[in-house]
């Protein structure tokens, strides 16, 4: 963010080895060990008409690069971490952030904005002391059955998150509406929003806002408005 807004905005892959002092949504923490986790964020110019619902496609593209045979029992819950659901309750795999920033456009005299799409991936369970209270604890891939080693693993998300931030970028989350209803962990499910009941989760509409059927009717969520915690998820198999 500090490159885009000092004029460089050229596109850019930073992986970082050892995060100390990374964050998630609502300044969260997240931090890896050397080797633990594959963090990395990508910066570029991007400019869609509508920017709803992009860490939904990017969560589409994510799990598909992680989970082609569709065997690890994960899924994505609203709007923008990747879960596994297990015996014991719901796990935290993966996160997504995504931030913007206002520049100048080096093509042109229009304005366009600078994104930069934060991504962690646990690749081994890491030291759960260190987040003691976060719901829900964190998990790895290897405890999931999946060795990829970190080369092999970016090599696979870049692989779909190319064409996926190019055509979210032309047509929007639309396309990806039908992918992210079929990984979709909250829909049917009773929600609290800031730690209170609220209603039930419907599932996401053209545009990637929850739909969700409260006393009041039906609410559309946008996630720089709420927090949502689902009720208690457990494997069904």
């Amino acid at each position: 963010m500090r490159r885009a807004k000092a004029g460089h905005c050229d596109s850019t892959l930073l992986l970082a080895e050892l995060q100390t002092a990374g964050r998630g949504r609502q300044g969260r923490v997240w931090v890896s060990e050397p080797g633990q986790a594959l963090t990395f964020s990508m910066g570029f110019l991007y400019n869609p008409q509508d920017w709803m619902g992009l860490s939904l496609a990017i969560g589409v593209a994510l799990v598909k690069a992680i989970d082609p045979s569709k065997t690890l029992q994960i899924g994505l819950k609203w709007p923008n971490d990747v879960w596994h659901i297990g015996a014991m309750g719901p796990a935290k795999l993966a996160g997504i952030l995504i931030e913007t920033v206002s520049v100048s456009n080096p093509l042109g005299d229009s304005a366009t904005r600078y994104c930069v799409l934060g991504i962690g991936l646990n690749r081994f369970t890491p030291n759960l002391s260190k987040f003691e209270g976060f719901y829900p604890p964190p998990i790895g891939l290897l405890e999931l059955g999946c060795s990829l080693g970190e080369d092999e693993l970016l090599e696979r998300i870049l692989a779909e998150l190319t064409p996926t931030l190019l055509q979210f970028q032309s047509e929007g989350f639309r396309p990806f509406k039908a992918s992210f209803d079929r990984l979709d962990l909250l829909k049917n499910r009773e929600i609290n929003v800031n730690a209170a009941p609220y209603g039930v989760a419907l599932g996401v509409n053209d545009r990637g806002e929850l739909q969700v059927n409260t006393s009041l009717g039906l609410q559309s969520m946008v996630s720089q408005e709420v927090s949502v915690r689902p009720a208690p998820l457990r494997s069904e198999s």
